[in-house]
């Protein structure tokens, strides 16, 4: 498997992500999907139900991942949570049913506003944390790349990543 050196080609970025996919597959990971349905059930739980605390938790995690929020979608929802607890007076939990459905109405006006039920969301989350990881592992080789050129006195050789190809050991 080819491993770009940072996310500047996003062709290269797209390849990565479809053979991770594959071999991930392959070996029995869930995917993103059902990994993040999974982490956010088991957040919910953590929460103990309250609403807010899951949201706060919930975008940690997708920060974490290197997931970017350019639409402002963890804003815009704590924004329709505080609206709906303002209504019913106190915080939001899970097991209050009118106030989550206020909360659904909520947030039904923004997936409609930000077109987040379009397809294709769930490859653009895997293109940016596969972006993000790419990057940090791009910093932490040229970091480890001029640790052994002072190390070795290798001041003058120039390491050019991109030319770089990760391997199988035997």
């Amino acid at each position: 498997m080819d491993v770009p050196w940072g996310s500047a080609d996003e062709s290269k970025v797209k390849k990565f992500v479809r053979d991770m996919d594959a071999a991930r597959k392959k070996v029995g990971v869930p995917s993103m999907t059902s990994q993040m349905d999974a982490y956010l059930g088991a957040t919910m739980n953590y929460a103990g139900g309250n609403v807010r605390s899951f949201l706060v938790e919930a975008n940690n995690r997708r920060e974490e991942l290197g997931i970017v929020d350019n639409l402002g979608a963890h804003q815009a929802l704590m924004a329709a949570l505080d609206k709906v607890e303002k209504t019913i007076g106190r915080p939001l939990m899970k097991s209050d049913k009118e106030g989550m459905k206020l909360f659904r109405e909520q947030t039904r006006a923004l997936k409609k506003k930000h077109k987040l039920d379009a397809p294709g969301l769930e490859e653009k989350a895997k293109m940016d944390s596969a972006k993000a990881m790419l990057d940090e592992i791009k910093t932490k080789m040229e970091e480890e790349l001029e640790i052994i050129k002072r190390r070795d006195e290798l001041e003058d050789v120039n390491f050019d990543l991109a030319k770089l190809k990760l391997r199988k050991s035997d």
